[in-house]
């Protein structure tokens, strides 16, 4: 194999988080249901040449790296409060960047990286004085055969990660303990991003690193798991200096569902002994799953003075289900909400 051809675009020391043996993992298919009672975790969440080469690589590999020690801190302490704010940061870094890098989001992000190599591209046959007017018509007329390289444009998206980490400081910390039989699971998409708050909301992106009611989430083990949450727009029940020792299955069942969601190909469990729970899992949630790209993209006109300008808007939509934790309480605002500054949100009033 070439030299850095593996790429893992969920880094291994993750899975090491879950296995019981730090070399293999039981999984389930997304799409089929079948479940692998082991698998190598070398083999895991990588492709040929994901990110490029060697030298793409080995800098993505040097940022992951960078955020190893304070995962392994928060996941070993179990709380928050032992570390810095930088430390914090940290985390939120690996939280961000983890969720930018994935299969997953490559996936979701094809439909908007195709439209703005089509619009690029469209620009500039228009604007091209050397082109005829047949040759402008022929060009034109291959648009549609216009394909992104999805390599820049998510190590883009992977950079814009690091650096919107920050946004997310105000956010509430949260460690929640998995005190039921059945373990947290991860998928090849472990870190999520939910807004139950504005879950009717349609017509805009709900998902931004301002947005009031955003929710992060990543699992750390079969028992552990991290949560950044909107102070103004939720309440959690029963948690105690941001730790939640959660002990009903329902809850348990509603993050593993999460995951089912949020992957691209692969589900994965500690232990196969919990096969049938996870099959169950996946059957109440497969009539959701699908390959479809989540980013939209809305066309539009507005009114400059008198001439009407084209505009469009792109945000990624929400996982299809949301979840219905007990332990969260929230009032959820309409489908017109206009909440997009949480800067400006206390959690009764937008000023």
């Amino acid at each position: 194999m070439a030299d850095k051809e593996n790429q893992h675009f969920v880094p291994q020391y993750y899975f090491r988080f879950f296995s019981n043996d730090q070399k293999s993992i039981s999984l389930l298919n997304k799409r089929t249901g079948k479940i692998v009672k082991t698998a190598s975790i070398k083999g895991q969440a990588s492709k040929s040449f994901f990110y490029g080469d060697a030298d793409v690589e080995n800098k993505v590999t040097e940022i992951e790296s960078s955020f190893i020690a304070d995962l392994r801190k928060t996941k070993r302490e179990k709380s928050f409060e032992c570390l810095s704010e930088e430390e914090v940061l940290s985390v939120i870094r690996a939280v961000l960047f983890q969720r930018s890098r994935t299969l997953a989001q490559r996936i979701d992000g094809k439909r908007q990286q195709d439209y703005l190599a089509r619009l690029m591209a469209e620009v500039a046959i228009n604007n091209n004085p050397q082109l005829s007017s047949s040759d402008r018509v022929d060009l034109l007329s291959m648009l549609d055969y216009v394909e992104a390289d999805p390599i820049p444009f998510q190590g883009l998206g992977m950079a814009l990660a690091i650096i919107q980490a920050e946004y997310l400081m105000d956010l509430k910390r949260l460690v929640i303990k998995n005190r039921t039989r059945y373990p947290f699971i991860f998928s090849d998409a472990p870190a999520v991003l939910i807004n139950p708050m504005q879950q009717k909301v349609r017509s805009r992106g709900v998902l931004g690193m301002l947005t009031p009611g955003i929710i992060a989430l990543l699992p750390l083990g079969p028992r552990l798991a991290i949560m950044f949450y909107d102070g103004n727009s939720y309440k959690v029940k029963g948690e105690t200096k941001g730790v939640l020792n959660l002990r009903a299955l329902a809850d348990v069942d509603e993050l593993n569902k999460l995951q089912m969601q949020s992957s691209a190909v692969s589900v994965y469990f500690n232990d196969y002994a919990f096969a049938d729970y996870v099959l169950k899992l996946w059957s109440a949630v497969k009539k959701y799953l699908d390959d479809a790209p989540k980013g939209v993209i809305e066309e539009s006109t507005l009114l400059d003075g008198e001439e009407q300008r084209e505009f469009f808007h792109m945000y990624d939509r929400q996982l299809p289900v949301m979840p219905k934790f007990s332990f969260l309480s929230y009032e959820e605002v309409d489908a017109y909400s206009y909440l997009t500054d949480r800067n400006l949100w206390d959690g009764r009033n937008y000023y």
